[in-house]
């Protein structure tokens, strides 16, 4: 039986692990234990910011793009923007650094905050090498949770910046 035509997505990374292949790209890759994948492709950004206007309807009932948990860098004078997003990390940093034991990685694989256990003391923040958990004024946390597995920046990208594809497929 033949394997079903990859899309654009999938497309982009396996020529990507072309261009990168080494042990550790490889080992990485191996590593990820997600249903679904979101990746960021810097040079199809154009700075536009929808992703984070639609990320911060979704996730706050408004559009904030400073409360959305995607982040897009624009560096207006060198010409390019980057887009970025929690990497849900096989051995997070905020997950060890929580004192409750609050972060946690759900069944899906995704790195999340049980806010019930949280008692906002910003260790997580503070831990995540990215940048990608922020907190509210309250001091409660907030990051990248794949909107449940169907992200709305990936809907929203016009220009195929963010990717979205199921691991099983790789």
């Amino acid at each position: 039986m033949e394997s079903p035509a990859r899309t654009n997505c999938q497309n982009w990374i396996f020529w990507m692990l072309e261009k990168t292949s080494s042990d550790n790209t490889m080992s990485m890759i191996r590593r990820i234990s997600m249903e679904k994948l979101l990746l960021a492709i810097p040079n199809r950004c154009t700075g536009c910011n929808r992703c984070t206007y639609a990320c911060s309807a979704v996730k706050e009932g408004m559009f904030i793009p400073s409360k959305a948990r995607i982040k897009i860098n624009n560096f207006a004078h060198e010409g390019y923007s980057v887009p970025s997003v929690c990497f849900q990390c096989p051995n997070a940093d905020c997950m060890k650094a929580c004192p409750e034991g609050a972060i946690i990685k759900n069944e899906r694989g995704v790195v999340a905050i049980n806010i019930s256990k949280c008692t906002k003391c910003g260790e997580c923040v503070a831990a995540c090498q990215y940048g990608m958990i922020e907190q509210y004024e309250s001091g409660m946390p907030y990051k990248c949770d794949l909107c449940g597995g169907s992200p709305a920046c990936v809907s929203e990208c016009n220009f195929g910046a963010w990717c979205s594809s199921h691991r099983t497929k790789f």
